[in-house]
């Protein structure tokens, strides 16, 4: 009578373990990189948010924000809210349920920038608190010649967890929040 044998060695046992082990591993690190992006394109998804509603504020609101701080040929406004930044207080003619009457256009104008800072310290942004570390948002505004227009460009900047590294970083060029190697910033450019 002859036996054969069947089943696995010990060694086929050890190779199939190290595979299996290596393999398990690269899915931990993979679900922590897509942990940490799904963190990052968050971020940016709320900076675009707050960006794109300050822009469709400026549109709606153009006039007094025109014959508020551009009421000159060539004038230029810049003006910064969010973490650090002197508290701006939601006028009187303004209603906590976003309805406002009898407003002036100096009250239109400090709206738009209370909306702007309750939008970066996370508290009209629905989901959203603690999302943006330490998130500023910088507004500047040229009269274009002597027409009625103005070009506004619009800036959410924020510190993010990590350092960016290689070509990506840039620490010279902030001109809204604080540098550094975790700066990250969304930019918005139009013309009203």
């Amino acid at each position: 009578m002859k036996y054969t044998e069947q089943g696995f060695t010990l060694l086929e046992v050890l190779i199939a373990a190290i595979v299996l082990t290596t393999s398990l591993l690269g899915l931990v690190v993979l679900q922590g990189v897509s942990k940490y992006s799904s963190y990052e394109a968050r971020q940016r998804t709320v900076a675009m948010y707050i960006a794109t509603d300050l822009q469709d504020r400026l549109r709606i609101n153009k006039r007094a924000w025109m014959a508020q701080h551009l009421n000159t040929a060539d004038a230029t406004y810049s003006v910064s809210a969010g973490t650090g930044m002197t508290t701006i207080s939601r006028p009187s003619c303004a209603q906590s349920n976003g309805l406002m009457s009898g407003c002036s256009q100096n009250d239109i104008v400090n709206l738009d920038l209370y909306a702007l800072q309750e939008q970066l310290l996370g508290s009209a942004v629905s989901g959203s608190g603690n999302v943006m570390q330490s998130p500023v948002g910088c507004i500047t505004l040229n009269r274009i010649d002597s027409r009625n227009g103005a070009n506004a460009t619009i800036t959410i900047s924020w510190q993010d967890r990590e350092d960016l590294n290689g070509a990506f970083q840039d620490d010279g060029n902030t001109t809204c929040g604080t540098g550094g190697s975790t700066h990250r910033q969304y930019q918005v450019r139009t013309v009203l």
